[in-house]
């Protein structure tokens, strides 16, 4: 089984910057990851937001809450120091897989069960809705955050 180049492992905002930045300078990319399965809410700073834009994830963007204030009391103590912006994971996340296929770079939808030191890299096991699939590659990114075993 030949080596596909890099596999990014994960398709949250992380392994999709990853997977961008290589497509743009010309290195064989592939990115494997799935929406995540259960409902969660996360709340984001303008700062991740502006990288988001600027690497053109139109469509993530718009699964996100318009900001508001960061609120914490500790201890008594009330503090109010910026603001964050509300996001939906799972419609985040399915928004992250089509920028990245608008953006020209390969997606499998899928979850990887098993890798395998290969010759020349590594051997995938991916579990997708048309049933399993293999995949090699010569170099991996792990980007699967906590899901990664």
């Amino acid at each position: 089984m030949a080596a596909d180049g890099i596999v990014i492992l994960g398709a949250g905002p992380a392994g999709a910057a990853v997977a961008i930045g290589l497509a743009r300078m010309g290195e064989p990319v592939v990115l494997v990851g799935e929406p995540r399965r259960f409902a969660a809410v996360e709340g984001v700073s303008a700062r991740v937001i502006d990288a988001l834009r600027g690497l053109g994830l139109q469509r993530a963007l718009t699964a996100f809450a318009p900001p508001s204030p960061r609120r914490a009391v500790w201890n008594g103590t009330y503090t109010e120091a910026n603001v964050e912006s509300l996001v939906d994971r799972q419609r985040f996340d399915q928004g992250l897989l089509e920028d990245l296929e608008r953006l020209g770079v390969p997606v499998v939808r899928g979850r990887v069960t098993a890798l395998h030191p290969a010759p020349g890299g590594h051997e995938l096991e991916i579990d997708t809705d048309a049933g399993p699939r293999r995949m090699a590659a010569g170099f991996l990114v792990e980007a699967r955050g906590r899901a990664a075993p």
